[in-house]
């Protein structure tokens, strides 16, 4: 820790001598890692080593703007995140700012008589979409990415028009049907930006048809998932937090994203009802041997190279400072044994609709009536039976 102490002072220019209060704060944390050697190692980093020089010769104390004007990378995204966690910053939901900035640059870069027609849409449309998804505390990363795939098929149409040198206002149906079946399926997320202009008045009524996705059918054997289960439940040279994860998908069937950000209040462990667990309003109950995991894991989540997890509000810590793992680095230790997670989850939901009535596993785990009406449908059950009493608790 000495030898950490020198090198934070150095990089950061000495904040004792500077009164920079922001940065005592920043060096303190990292002072206080679990591993200092490994933040002594991460600070020797050039480009870290840069972001920590760029605050320093601030004439004041950092804010985001002074971190969005430096080259982006994940120093950046780190030391915000960083910064964030000791209070020197205001938290942000970075996934809606870098959708905003990908907005921007998508709309500056493009070029022609439908620009204004490509900037209403994913301004006035999507980016006010999302913005009030976040307000309202939603998964923004999934919007965003939906979001983007329309706005980009919007852009390739448009420039497609262009190159025919074709109006939007001109355009006819058969034109449409032209341009999606002269490429791929992608082409057909147009269809959100046909309805946009239309409302807007922007183009005379077009229509692009729905493409299902035909993975959403995929399925693992009922035996499979009980091998998967128990292949968890046992293989103790997996960490806690994989196995506890794996189990929130093979006994819940919790969605990545979910299980990711899920946050420490909605495990409740009592003494006398044991261990439950909250997906929507009412928490429901963890069974054994899973709950002894998911204990175990509580009492050892992963450390950051750092800092602490202490302060962590999230059940699965990412690597960041108070960040949750990520859905992606979820799925790939997942795939990495072999698990399908979309067919897993479908089984998983099967599984359970077929136990009890569809309508209470949604009331449980927080999906909605239609979702699990088609697992209920699925199964061979079916929804009525539960409403005409033939279910009876």
């Amino acid at each position: 820790r000495c030898a950490l102490s020198d090198d934070l002072n150095e990089a950061l220019g000495h904040p004792t001598e500077s009164h920079r209060s922001d940065l005592l704060q920043l060096r303190d944390h990292l002072l206080r890692a679990d591993r200092p050697t490994s933040v002594l190692t991460w600070i020797r980093s050039a480009k870290v080593r840069s972001v920590l020089g760029a605050l320093a010769e601030a004439q004041s104390p950092p804010d985001h703007a002074i971190l969005d004007a430096l080259p982006q990378g994940g120093a950046v995204a780190h030391i915000r995140a960083l910064l964030v966690e000791v209070g020197v910053l205001a938290p942000r939901d970075e996934a809606f700012t870098r959708f905003e900035a990908w907005i921007r640059n998508k709309v500056e870069s493009f070029e022609g008589e439908h620009k204004r027609a490509l900037e209403r849409y994913a301004v006035w449309y999507h980016l006010h979409r999302i913005r009030r998804i976040q307000s309202n505390d939603g998964d923004v990363h999934s919007a965003a990415h939906n979001a983007k795939q329309q706005i980009t098929a919007a852009a390739n149409f448009l420039n497609w028009l262009q190159e025919q040198e074709i109006s939007l206002e001109a355009c006819t149906q058969s034109l449409v049907d032209i341009w999606l079946t002269t490429g791929n399926s992608s082409r057909y997320t147009v269809r959100g930006f046909l309805q946009f202009a239309k409302e807007s008045k922007l183009a005379p009524p077009l229509h692009a048809p729905t493409r299902h996705a035909r993975a959403q059918t995929r399925r693992i054997t009922d035996g499979e998932r009980l091998e998967w289960i128990r292949y968890y439940l046992t293989e103790e040279s997996l960490s806690p937090a994989a196995r506890s994860a794996a189990m929130l998908l093979l006994v819940f069937g919790q969605p990545l994203t979910r299980i990711a950000t899920m946050r420490l209040d909605a495990v409740d462990d009592d003494a006398v009802e044991g261990m439950r667990i909250r997906f929507a309003e009412d928490p429901v109950h963890v069974p054994e041997p899973f709950d002894g995991i998911l204990r175990q894991h509580l009492a050892s989540r992963d450390r950051t190279r750092t800092g602490s997890v202490d302060t962590n509000p999230y059940l699965f810590p990412g690597a960041r400072a108070g960040r949750h793992i990520t859905r992606e680095r979820l799925k790939a230790e997942l795939n990495s044994l072999g698990v399908d997670v979309l067919a897993t989850k479908n089984t998983t939901l099967d599984e359970l609709v077929a136990a009890m009535p569809a309508p209470m596993v949604a009331d449980a785990l927080g999906y909605s009536y239609t979702a699990l009406g088609q697992h209920e449908q699925h199964r061979g059950v079916r929804y009525r039976s539960y409403v005409s009493g033939r279910y009876d608790g």
